[in-house]
């Protein structure tokens, strides 16, 4: 059974990836209904999940909220942090992001070029992991970011799309230019 499901992403094969929040466990629904878990549960691999992604190679990239950090599980079932002390914070700008200080890391994406997008909630910013393992921040004073979603359209600048549940609002933010714009003002 679920208990308090925060978060789903879907992969290519039809399997919906589920961060089982009040289970602390990231778990796989394969397309038949079989659930399997993927992490978290136990007492040496504690997890508070909030949001997961899966890339195109399986590999599933979880927002372990409570423990402020964002992890990483490799489609053969080992588990990484890729950012976070695991310490809240507000630092690390421009350093490895495992050097990193987050605050309740929250809605993740991917953008197909090797560069993570997260909801740093506590710290009300949207932060980014390039390639390189490096984090940056995109947006800061932010009201409660929780939810991200990258947009690549042929023809049209990249965008990163952002929710603010403390102001009520939708913002979209041209990744060229930096221009963000609300779409759902609070």
């Amino acid at each position: 059974l679920l208990n308090q499901p925060m978060g789903g992403a879907m992969d290519g094969v039809g399997n919906l990836y589920i961060a089982d929040r009040g289970n602390r466990r990231v778990r796989r629904a394969a397309p038949d209904g079989t659930i399997v878990t993927l992490a978290g549960g136990a007492q040496t691999d504690p997890l508070e999940p909030s949001a997961v992604v899966v890339d195109g190679a399986g590999n599933v990239y979880v927002s372990d909220t409570g423990h402020h950090q964002v992890r990483l599980i490799t489609p053969s079932g080992v588990m990484s942090v890729i950012a976070g002390t695991g310490v809240v914070g507000k630092g690390g700008e421009g350093q490895l992001a495992l050097e990193s200080a987050l605050h309740a890391p929250g809605g993740l994406t991917l953008d197909g070029f090797g560069s993570l997008y997260f909801a740093d909630t506590g710290n009300g910013r949207i932060r980014k992991v390039d390639a390189r393992g490096v984090v940056t921040t995109l947006i800061g004073d932010l009201a409660g970011p929780r939810g991200v979603a990258y947009r690549r359209a042929p023809g049209q600048p990249d965008q990163l799309y952002f929710t603010e549940e403390d102001a009520a609002r939708v913002g979209r933010m041209d990744l060229g230019t930096g221009q963000i714009t609300y779409l759902a003002p609070g």
